[in-house]
């Protein structure tokens, strides 16, 4: 329960790290400082958060904290994501953020009574791990691969760049020939797919 918890509040996190400047720029036109500066005031939000959570925690208790947080950071993103005004989607940013503060310190806090099944070393290190694969994952999933990015838009991105990843173009250094070849071997379905199981990692 714990890690599951840990893993989905990093996952969360991972996830705003590489694409809050993109969602900004591409899904609601926002100017190039106010895209970077969504993960900024993301971050804000949750510094912000983690200032006082331990105070409302010890009055309200551990639970109050993280379920009142998961229910400002589902509302809150679940505003972003409809806003079509840029200001009030970084707004809706920092809200996220300081819902998601609180969560992950709770889960460590409580692996470390020793009451998660386990002494609290091995109850630390093994939430650690899960919460991190979180952070690890989050980004990845979020575009499914190349799946929802057109060919031509894969070709428009190699050829100009992309601002909000700080993606140089290389349109003065392919021609479209090779741009083009290039985002049909990007596009490949790879067969057949490598396996990498216990038994791959124990060879």
């Amino acid at each position: 329960g714990l890690g599951a918890v840990a893993f989905c509040a990093l996952m969360v996190e991972g996830a705003m790290l590489d694409w809050s400047a993109v969602y900004l720029r591409e899904h609601v036109s926002a100017g190039p400082f106010l895209a970077g500066a969504g993960f900024a005031l993301f971050s804000a939000g949750m510094a912000a958060g983690r200032l006082i959570c331990d105070r409302i925690a010890e009055v309200r208790g551990r639970l109050f904290i993280v379920r009142t947080g998961a229910v400002v950071a589902a509302v809150s993103m679940a505003l972003s994501l409809i806003q079509t005004n840029p200001v009030l989607a970084t707004l809706g940013f920092v809200a996220f953020g300081f819902g998601l503060s609180g969560i992950l310190p709770v889960m460590f806090s409580i692996a470390g009574t020793g009451k998660a099944g386990m002494p609290p070393g091995a109850a630390i290190a093994a939430l650690a791990t899960t919460a991190y694969t979180g952070l690890l994952i989050g980004p990845a999933l979020i575009p499914e691969n190349l799946a929802r990015l057109r060919k031509p838009e894969a070709e428009k991105v190699i050829r100009e760049g992309r601002l909000a990843t700080q993606m140089l173009g290389f349109g003065d250094k392919l021609s479209a020939d090779e741009v083009k070849a290039l985002v049909d071997y990007a596009y490949t379905p790879i067969k057949p797919m490598p396996v990498w199981g216990e038994a791959e990692i124990n060879a």
